[in-house]
């Protein structure tokens, strides 16, 4: 006879990522995939502050001179493992979705080039809109939906911090620091209105947790990057490993 599954209490935003982590280890989860992150993140931090800034953050404290794919097992997975651990997994991006597709180095300047030129691969396109939304989630790592419901007045533009909002019972409320390259992409935002348009301009026609809206742009650009269908607007990068131009 199967054993139930076991029901798990999601955790508060407020808990530690040391109290998070510690339930972890206790349920049989690792203790020495996590030693590295746990020192980094320390007593205090909590789970609702780990956001991509901090966990691109982690990589450059932790590894600086690790190659991608190493940030990824001994850095990445631990911290995101425990996350979604504690916000028992799909409460954060909802039952059934597949976890989004991190992108090597390479495959993340192949989007950018692709979206770079609109007119070469045939996408109308005339103020690179698709590059702006690439370059924020690669810079920030929100999910599509709240990609193109973000308002302008998000920004702030003194910090260069955007305020997500997070959507419900899918992902929380957190704050974001683009890196200075997918800032220079993102280019000028609007003080208020929609900050990422349709490729013609204008603001997307909402949807309940959408975000769908700009897969056929998505993946116009995508095929003439090369990449296949597992690349979705889903999209992560470690920031560290792409903030910084390759040919500078």
């Amino acid at each position: 006879m199967a054993t139930p599954k076991r029901e798990r209490t999601p955790l508060p935003p407020s808990t530690t990522f040391a109290a998070a982590a510690n339930r972890y280890i206790a349920e049989g989860g690792s203790e020495r995939s996590l030693v590295a992150v746990m020192d980094h993140f320390g007593p205090k931090t909590t789970i609702g502050e780990i956001d991509e800034a901090a966990i691109a953050k982690a990589v450059r404290m932790i590894g600086p001179h690790m190659t991608e794919s190493t940030a990824q097992t001994v850095i990445i997975k631990p911290i995101t493992t425990v996350l979604n651990h504690a916000f028992d997994t799909g409460r954060r991006r909802g039952p059934g979705k597949a976890p989004p597709r991190w992108l090597t180095p390479d495959e993340a300047e192949q989007l950018i080039d692709a979206a770079s030129h609109p007119q070469r691969i045939g996408l109308r396109d005339p103020g690179r809109e698709t590059l702006r939304k690439i370059a924020f989630m690669l810079g920030t790592g929100p999910l599509p939906g709240e990609v193109i419901t973000v308002d302008g007045s998000a920004l702030q533009r003194a910090t260069g911090l955007w305020h997500l909002p997070g959507i419900p019972s899918i992902v929380l409320p957190r704050t974001v620091l683009p890196p200075p390259r997918a800032a220079e992409l993102i280019g000028d935002v609007p003080a208020r209105g929609t900050a990422f348009v349709a490729p013609n301009g204008q603001p997307y026609v909402v949807r309940h947790k959408g975000g769908g809206q700009m897969a056929e742009a998505f993946g116009q650009v995508r095929e003439a990057a090369g990449l296949d269908g597992s690349v979705t607007p889903a999209i992560r990068c470690s920031t560290a490993a792409w903030s910084v131009r390759r040919d500078s």
